[in-house]
């Protein structure tokens, strides 16, 4: 079956106009499928969610797989002007438990587990003079 994964919501914290902001989707293993619906991936690449609905991911295990996977969402944004970036990163573990999918109450998904916290990083381009890019937010709602 389909599991469902949390909700992503990604923007820009400082929207100058200047920022490109991009999400991608790391870690999804070979034999599975991400989908929102409408577009569908194949594992073992880092997945683009440009265009994607990310309130809608789900993904399809690899057949016959049982265990836990862990995924990254990585939203990033990049000054256009000189090159700086920002990203933030949250971590994302996949539990695939053997047996028949099950109905589950509204709002419970037992085979996903989030980071309690988002890992960030900043970078520079040029000199120590150049202006900090602006950071990106990201989260990961049930």
């Amino acid at each position: 079956g389909s599991i469902a994964l949390p909700r992503i919501e990604a923007a820009l914290a400082n929207a100058a106009g200047g920022e490109r902001l991009s999400v991608n989707l790391l870690g999804l293993p070979d034999g599975a499928t991400l989908t929102d619906g409408v577009r569908s991936a194949a594992g073992g690449v880092p997945v683009d969610l440009a265009g994607w609905d990310v309130t809608r991911l789900s993904l399809v295990a690899p057949a016959g797989f049982t265990g836990e996977f862990s995924l990254t969402v990585v939203a990033a944004s990049v000054e256009t002007s000189n090159g700086a970036s920002a990203s933030v990163s949250q971590g994302i573990t996949v539990r695939v438990l053997p047996g028949t999918a099950v109905a589950t109450p509204v709002g419970v998904n037992p085979f996903v587990i989030t980071a309690t916290q988002a890992q960030a990083t900043q970078r520079q381009a040029g000199s120590s003079a150049v202006a900090d890019a602006s950071a990106a937010a990201l989260a990961l709602l049930a």
